[in-house]
């Protein structure tokens, strides 16, 4: 099967990326910036420089996958923590980011959209 990963060079992602390519699947995953990006070729995944706030750029990303998952995430350092402000991206992670990846999924025909399978397998 392809699997989409969004956040997939985390801690969860990278992990869920190991299992799914070595269970055989094709993996393709997001990464924020060009260092991350060659997080992935290691593990044998298809690293993509995706922008979830970017409504077509993650339809055609998700194109022809059987499974989404989205593990992305963006927790402000410990010294910011209690700054309302800076959890402003992983709010909308939560929302903006997460319409995309259902609207796209729906979309492109994705059997399984799924968050909590992810987390399991990466600590299973």
């Amino acid at each position: 099967m392809k699997v989409f990963v969004a956040g997939a060079t985390g801690v969860l992602g990278r992990a869920t990326v190991k299992v799914f390519v070595e269970a055989g699947h094709s993996v393709r995953g997001t990464a924020r910036g060009g260092a991350k990006v060659e997080l992935l070729r290691p593990l044998g995944a298809e690293p993509l420089a995706d922008d979830l706030f970017d409504a077509s750029a993650v339809k055609e990303a998700e194109e022809g996958s059987g499974a989404v998952l989205h593990l992305a995430t963006k927790i402000p350092p410990i010294m910011k923590i209690r700054s309302k402000g800076a959890w402003r991206e992983n709010d909308r992670l939560r929302t903006e980011a997460s319409r995309n990846l259902v609207d796209a999924a729906l979309a492109t025909g994705a059997s399984v959209l799924w968050q909590a399978i992810a987390a399991e397998l990466a600590t299973g």
